[in-house]
Formats: C-alpha cells, sequence, structure tokens
C-alpha cells in the first residue's frame, strides 16, 4: 500500500493517520476489499509507534470504513454494516408548553415591606399540554455527503424523540395532557402602590419520568 502522510507539528499522528485512510478510501484509491498492512509494518513505513496504528485502525474500523478479522488481518469494507453507519446530527428544538395550575400554595414574606421587597415561594399541581419539534439543521455521514432526499423536521409524537435529547430530560409530545407539578421562589419589588416588578424562577416536573423545565422570568405587576 502506498500511503505517503507528511505529517504537521501540533496535530497528533493519530488524527493524521486516520484522515489520510479515510481520504484514501472515499477517493478510491483504497478500493473495496484491500488488504491493509499489519500495523508494525505501516507503523515502520511511517516512522511512527505502532499504537497509533492499531488505535486508527480501531477507530475506523468503528466508523465502518474498515474490517478486522482474525486471521485475514485489516481491510476496506465491502459495504456499511447496517446500523454502524455513522452519523452526526444537529438539530434545532423548539418546545411549546401550555400550562395551567388549578391548584397552587403561595408564601409570601411581607417583612421586607418597608423597602419595598416581598420574597416569595409557590408550589402546585399542573395540568400540561407539551409540543416538540426537532427541525435538522446539518447531517453529516462520515461516508456519505449530500442531503437525504427524505428527511425533514421531526415531530415528537410522529417520530420518537432522539435518545440524546430525552436523557438531557426534554420533554417530548404532541398535544398531550400530562399531569405535572412546579416549585418556584421569587421576589416582588413594589414601584409604587399599584405597580411592581417580578423577578421568578420555577422549576417544573413533567410526566414523573425525570422531565424537567427550569425557567427564570420577569414581569410587571398591576394591583388594584
Amino acid at each position: 500500500m502506498d500511503l505517503q502522510i507528511e505529517f504537521k507539528a501540533g496535530v497528533p499522528l493519530r488524527r493524521q493517520l486516520e484522515g489520510a485512510l479515510r481520504a484514501a478510501v472515499r477517493s478510491g484509491r483504497l478500493a473495496p476489499g484491500t488488504a491493509l498492512p499489519p500495523s508494525r509494518d505501516l507503523a515502520d513505513q511511517l516512522g511512527v509507534s505502532r499504537g497509533v496504528v492499531v488505535d486508527s485502525y480501531s477507530q475506523l474500523a468503528t466508523e465502518g470504513y474498515l474490517t478486522a478479522k482474525r486471521g485475514s488481518g485489516t481491510r476496506v469494507a465491502l459495504v456499511p454494516s447496517p446500523g454502524t453507519l455513522p452519523v452526526r446530527r444537529q438539530v434545532r428544538t423548539r418546545l411549546r408548553v401550555l400550562e395551567v395550575a388549578p391548584f397552587c400554595l403561595k408564601y409570601t414574606v411581607t417583612a421586607l415591606d418597608h423597602v419595598r421587597l416581598r420574597p416569595y415561594a409557590s408550589a402546585g399541581a399542573d395540568v400540561v399540554v407539551v409540543i416538540t419539534r426537532q427541525t435538522p439543521e446539518q447531517d453529516e455521514s462520515l461516508l456519505f455527503r449530500g442531503t437525504s432526499p427524505f428527511d425533514g423536521p421531526l415531530v415528537a409524537g410522529l417520530v420518537s424523540q432522539a435518545p440524546e435529547l430525552q436523557a438531557r430530560g426534554i420533554p417530548t409530545g404532541q398535544g398531550d395532557i400530562e399531569a405535572a407539578f412546579h416549585a418556584g421562589a421569587g421576589l416582588e419589588l413594589r414601584l409604587s402602590k399599584g405597580v411592581s416588578v417580578n423577578m421568578d424562577y420555577r422549576l417544573t416536573g413533567i410526566g414523573g419520568g425525570g422531565n424537567r423545565l427550569h425557567a427564570f422570568s420577569s414581569g410587571l405587576g398591576i394591583h388594584w
């Protein structure tokens, strides 16, 4: 295998070798089924440690470029293995929440009225409707380039939400009615007898499945 690499200073050798092998597979210089030299031989050819080659082969095998079998060495993959096609997706999530609190308790501290401040805490039971929409911003495949012809926005409830988003606790739904609770605290600053400015923090738990929303808000209050 004729693989000429001019290693650059400041860039990890493994990353440079992976990039060179990946480019060779993409361009067809390394045809499907081509046998790669043993890691020790390639390391001697390139003047790097054997560990750099071993790690590079392992990474490219994980990405689907190479296959490694005992007794037959490392070869360029014939076709991508089903379910192992490496894809990285960037999405924009739009979350809409309609929250109604039929039951709420609020405790207000009046000891600071002389300085026009009223700290408060609240908690209650809610009914919540959630609509989540994930719009793909960018897809990147390490094997294929271009935009998928069948792609489109993902609406939670029609298409299951990505596990990565579920792991972050982002609520999902398409108009489902969920039971929820909220707890929070805030500060009310009285500008006059009838006008106040409020700063508020609220934690909302939805559906009992570990879905949590943290919200900070401010508002203008009118009192009569």
